[in-house]
Formats: structure tokens, sequence, C-alpha cells
């Protein structure tokens, strides 16, 4: 195996832990290094099935412990993915759910312009959340309107669509359906423009 995709043990020290805890916490930062936090067994295996680019992935023993996180584990591996090794307790202090399950990864953060989104013509549907503020409820979101056949959602100011929760609560979804998230006092007005000028209502 290559030395730079081995299973490093990783301290506190680390300058990973460290942007780690900030994609975590931080919006900002997430939107200024492109990149978002994976947590959790199923949010990693559909990160992984979506091709998305991974920059790491931290994992404890408590992910070897099941045979669905034996298998993650093999895959990520088989990806290559840079990788390091965690105790129990620092992987706690890393993520955002109450109980880890073992595996945290970086990956790009998924990014789309709204006037991609929407098809220049048909019929289409356009899922636009205003002010959602509450992660999990808009996560939730982004797995419905994936599961409607939306086109993609805008997400006007509110929560961050790719913060750890949100996307725990997309089941994956934050990786397939394209979101656009808008700010700012004119976002609103600029969707609704967008939607007439290509004919949706």
């Amino acid at each position: 195996m290559n030395e730079s995709h081995s299973d490093r043990p990783i301290g506190r020290g680390n300058p990973l832990v460290a942007r780690l805890r900030r994609l975590s916490r931080s919006a900002s930062d997430r939107e200024s290094e492109s990149a978002m936090l994976v947590e959790g067994v199923r949010l990693a295996e559909e990160a992984l099935a979506s091709r998305v680019r991974l920059d790491a992935a931290i994992t404890s023993e408590r992910l070897d412990r099941t045979p669905r996180g034996a298998a993650l584990l093999a895959s990520l591996f088989a990806s290559e993915v840079p990788h390091w090794r965690a105790g129990d307790s620092l992987m706690d202090s890393l993520g955002d759910a109450d109980t880890h399950q073992g595996v945290l990864l970086i990956a790009a953060r998924p990014s789309h312009r709204l006037e991609a989104i929407i098809p220049a013509e048909g019929a289409a549907l356009l899922v636009v959340t205003v002010g959602v503020q509450d992660p999990g409820n808009l996560g939730a979101l982004v797995r419905i309107a994936e599961a409607a056949g939306a086109c993609g959602l805008a997400s006007i100011e509110g929560a961050d669509p790719c913060g750890p929760k949100a996307a725990r609560a997309s089941a994956g979804s934050i990786f397939r359906l394209p979101v656009a998230r808008l700010t700012g006092s004119d976002a609103a007005p600029r969707c609704l423009d967008l939607c007439r000028a290509r004919g949706l209502s």
C-alpha cells in the first residue's frame, strides 16, 4: 500500500484535526474551503458511490466492528483516499453527531449555480426554501426534493445545506441533487425572476 494512503495515527495536534473542527462548526469555512464534513457510515457510503472528491478519511476501531463498517473501510483503502486512524475519544470531539460511527471524511463541497440548475425550457420542478434554520429539516427537504424528481433545490438564507446535520439528514441526496445556496437581501427576488424567466410558476 502506498505510504501516503496508509492508516497513519492522528493526534490532537495534527493540523487536520483543526480543519475538521472548522468544517464541523463553520459554514463560512466550508464555503471558503469548498469542502464539507461527511460523518457516519451511510453518508460515507453515499459519498464514495457519488465519486465526490475526498481529501481525507479519519476512522477509528469502532468502524471495524461491524461487517458494514469493515466493508466501508476496505472501500476507502481501495479508493486510495489519504487515511488516518484516530482514537474514539478524539473522534467524539471532532464530529457533530451525538455518537460517532468511526468514520469522518473531508469531501469537496457540491457547488451549483441556480442558473445551471433550472432547464432553459421544458417542464421542471424546483424546490425553494427560504430561511430554513433547522439543518435537519433542510436536509430532509433535500432528500424529499430528490425523491420528487426535482431538478434541484434553491436554499435562500437559513442553514447551510452542506453542514454536517443537513448532510446526514439528506441521506446522501446532497451528493446527487443540485443545490444552490443563495444569500443576500436580493436572493429571493433574483430566484423568483429567474424562475419566471425560465417558465416556472
